[in-house]
């Protein structure tokens, strides 16, 4: 599930910094890996349209969520402990770790990216977890917002 994502964000590395060590790399995977999971949340109810599900099944069993509650689209407290799963496992933190040891621009664009992803899981929240009818969207004006702070 997150080996493609971990191979985007290793390809980014050398776009973003011109000359990375195996750690900025290293942290670059952990990035594209968090990212892919917040993708993952978000993008729950289209994929379930599709016939796919994207969260293992271990995750559904450790909380008690059945594969026909996910059919029924049950929102309950087992599904939000889900989600809470998957949001610790997209804790952005390792992926930014070294963000100070790219140039100015491309530390920007990483610190945008992991807001935006960030706030994707905040509007899953306010939509309170309701993510198979209703896709988790990050306004402009939000997205305008985080841009904001991040270059006073």
């Amino acid at each position: 599930m997150l080996r493609v994502a971990g191979s985007v964000g290793e390809m980014l590395i050398p776009i973003l910094h011109p000359n990375p060590d195996r750690t900025l790399v290293e942290s670059g995977i952990a990035l594209g890996k968090a990212m892919q999971v917040v993708n993952i949340i978000r993008d729950i109810g289209a994929d379930q349209k599709l016939g796919r599900r994207y969260i293992p099944l271990e995750i559904m069993k450790k909380h008690h969520y059945t594969e026909l509650q996910w059919e029924q689209k049950v929102i309950n407290h087992a599904f939000q402990a889900i989600i809470g799963d998957l949001t610790d496992q997209a804790d952005q933190t390792e992926g930014l770790l070294y963000v100070d040891h790219y140039p100015d621009k491309s530390a920007l664009t990483l610190r945008l990216a992991t807001s935006y992803y960030q706030e994707i899981i905040k509007v899953v929240k306010e939509n309170r977890y309701q993510v198979f009818h209703k896709r988790a969207i990050v306004t402009n004006q939000r997205k305008a917002k985080l841009l904001m702070m991040l270059t006073k």
